[in-house]
């Protein structure tokens, strides 16, 4: 399974129309700040109804986002961290993803740059760089045994996952 599907299971089971009780909508459940910056990003202009309902922008919201995070990396310098293990998570492009997915961008930099100690949980236990598949973590990141609130499946992982469903792999997202 893919990066991406396994982010859609863990998240909503698959399920383009679900809404969490925090707000969180769609397949890969996104708020509305998050949201707020693709339609800066982008010059679109949409409701969380119509998010909700149109899995096209849905998709085309995610890779943007895993887009956003990844040139993010490069351009911080923490692509250096690849290959590297911190805290006990192997960093690897699908390793940021996840863990920017859950904690922000700002909260995957704090992470690694604090060797792992910084190591925040969200309002479900889950901590911000949970590697998404079955890799096995030490403490910290990973160590959290909740997951989203929809599917309570245990989050996938994407610690050694060298592709997904972006053509080229997740590779092909990351500017050099």
């Amino acid at each position: 399974m893919s990066f991406r599907e396994n982010l859609g299971q863990s998240e909503s089971s698959g399920n383009y129309a679900a809404k969490n009780s925090e707000g969180y909508t769609g397949k890969y459940q996104f708020g509305a700040a998050r949201l707020a910056d693709f339609m800066k990003a982008n010059g679109q202009q949409f409701s969380m109804a119509e998010f909700q309902s149109n899995t096209r922008l849905q998709e085309e919201v995610q890779a943007w986002h895993e887009g956003d995070i990844l040139d993010f990396v490069s351009s911080s310098g923490l692509d250096k961290y690849f290959g590297k293990s911190v805290g006990g998570v192997s960093i690897t492009p699908g390793s940021v993803l996840g863990m920017a997915h859950l904690g922000g961008k700002t909260g995957m930099k704090k992470f690694i740059e604090s060797g792992g100690s910084y190591d925040p949980a969200d309002s479900n236990g889950t901590r911000d760089a949970t590697p998404l598949g079955n890799v096995a973590v030490p403490r910290g990141f990973g160590a959290s045994s909740k997951t989203s609130p929809l599917s309570r499946r245990g989050l996938p992982g994407a610690g050694a996952i060298d592709q997904y469903s972006t053509p080229g792999g997740i590779d092909g997202l990351y500017k050099r």
